[in-house]
């Protein structure tokens, strides 16, 4: 049968990620410090927006300022029991504008699908010309072909690697917190573990070596086995060592100065962030003394607060007759509405989730780190009716002001360990219990990992010993025969 080309028509339909939607996504996953940064360069380019520096005194003559966030999340918090009608404003301008103005308008200059505004614009290119490890990392993922999902646990991956270059989260965790396989999310570590600099994202300094000398092509049979028994190495036992690698002592002599031109710490190269002080997006406290719920607002200094200056609007269109700068003045009064609803939306987002997060963890906030409930995005997710990955957005970077002090919005999500009446701990409470059984040993005596086990099985939580000895080592706490040798006064609390 001869083959041939044929021409053929059909209409489909297929999701798109507009500019606008990519620069709403990015809005959501910023901390407060980017946040602020980002507008302050918006206000410095479009002439139409203004920074209100005190909400309560700001002269709002001129300006489009019909309403401000509280009105917008009215309903919503009428509905919580753990708000009160009265929010801090957070924006102190409502736009009156129909979403339609800003669907039918078909140029901003901001979103302009040229190559030029496209590199200037991208909030992603903008975050990747810093110097810290995890944007040059995430740089030069979003430089690679990935879907959606691979782009989100890629995002939760780089996050958790530290300023050494390691990832210290176990990998179970972080499949379990996002929903996904395990092995979707070690499919993505393997390729963030091909970025720059050679040896991040590994889990030890074992594969850390190892990535290394694979770059080299030194990673070879008798290395191998020397990188799976680094412990001997550090313990001095060069016989045991040379016995299981079959190599001379020459040649032992050899590896072992090749392991010392390797890097440890392949990230401390980089420049680390300069220390900011952390700002809760979100203020929690009890409504009075006689109730004991708990009432949830935004901290009005995490959200930067911008007017739309509508007199200048007026005033430029009336005196400006060139087509070319009409044009200009027409995408940035859109650029600037759209930029007010985005801020309003990013606030709604942070303050639903908060709320949501306090009202599963109320126990939390009353009996400390035990009483943490077993929680995932997906728990969250599905109560808000959003995607999983909207969550992962909104609680990087956020913090929340508790009785507590200063908590991270990541730190309250933790995967569920089943007890022995049926119900679940979270993995934290469980690390903490651990930590607190072995603050509380003997030294002398000091409880060995299926001790703490059997510890813990008698208080009705059912974990394996491995399961022990992993948390053990998470929180850097050395073995029980390490612990003995150590010094009765050394403390592991964190």
């Amino acid at each position: 049968m001869a083959l041939k080309q044929t021409h053929h028509l059909r209409q489909a339909q297929s999701l798109v990620m507009t500019p606008k939607l990519q620069q709403s996504i990015q809005l959501l996953e910023m901390t407060n410090h980017q946040l602020n940064a980002f507008v302050k360069d918006e206000i410095e380019k479009n002439p139409f927006l203004d920074e209100v520096i005190n909400t309560e005194t700001a002269e709002t003559e001129g300006y489009e300022n019909s309403n401000d966030l509280r009105k917008e999340l009215n309903p919503t918090l009428e509905k919580s029991e753990f708000s009160e009608q009265k929010v801090k404003s957070v924006s102190s301008n409502k736009s009156s504008w129909e979403p339609k103005t800003f669907e039918t308008n078909s140029r901003d200059t901001q979103f302009k699908k040229t190559e030029e505004n496209n590199e200037i614009n991208s909030i992603t290119d903008r975050l990747a010309q810093g110097n810290s490890l995890q944007e040059h990392l995430l740089m030069q993922f979003n430089l690679e072909r990935h879907t959606n999902d691979e782009a989100m646990i890629a995002a939760r991956l780089i996050d958790a690697i530290d300023n050494d270059g390691y990832l210290r989260t176990d990998i179970n965790e972080i499949a379990t917190e996002l929903g996904k396989h395990q092995i979707s999310v070690l499919n993505v570590l393997e390729r963030i573990q091909t970025l720059e600099p050679t040896g991040v994202g590994a889990r030890n300094l074992g594969e850390c070596f190892a990535l290394q000398l694979k770059e080299i092509d030194q990673l070879y049979p008798p290395m191998k086995i020397m990188l799976d028994n680094l412990r001997l190495l550090s313990q001095r036992k060069y016989q045991e060592l040379q016995k299981l690698c079959g190599v001379s002592s020459e040649k032992l002599s050899e590896m072992i100065e090749e392991l010392r031109h390797l890097d440890p710490n392949p990230g401390s190269s980089f420049e680390q962030s300069s220390i900011q002080v952390v700002i809760p997006d979100v203020l929690m406290r009890k409504k009075s003394e006689k109730d004991p719920s708990w009432h949830v607002e935004l901290n009005p200094e995490a959200f930067p607060s911008i007017l739309l200056n509508t007199d200048y609007s007026a005033d430029a269109r009336k005196a400006l007759r060139d087509k070319t700068e009409r044009q200009f003045i027409s995408d940035n009064l859109v650029s600037a509405k759209w930029l007010i609803r985005a801020l309003e939306k990013r606030a709604s987002t942070v303050l639903k989730v908060a709320e949501e997060i306090v009202r599963k963890q109320e126990n939390f906030f009353r009996e400390g780190v035990i009483a943490l409930k077993p929680m995932t995005l997906k728990d969250i997710a599905q109560e808000l009716e959003v995607h999983e990955s909207t969550i992962s957005r909104t609680i990087n970077g956020k913090y929340i002001d508790t009785p507590m002090g200063i908590k991270e919005f990541k730190s309250f999500f933790s995967v569920a360990l089943q007890n022995q009446d049926g119900t679940a701990s979270s993995a934290e409470s469980v690390r903490h219990r651990i930590r607190e059984l072995i603050e509380a040993e003997n030294r002398t005596n000091a409880l060995s990992d299926e001790s703490i086990a059997r510890l813990l099985s008698v208080e009705g939580i059912s974990i394996a010993r491995r399961t022990v000895a992993k948390y053990r080592e998470s929180m850097f706490i050395p073995t029980s025969a390490q612990r003995k040798r150590q010094s009765p006064s050394l403390s592991y609390k964190q």
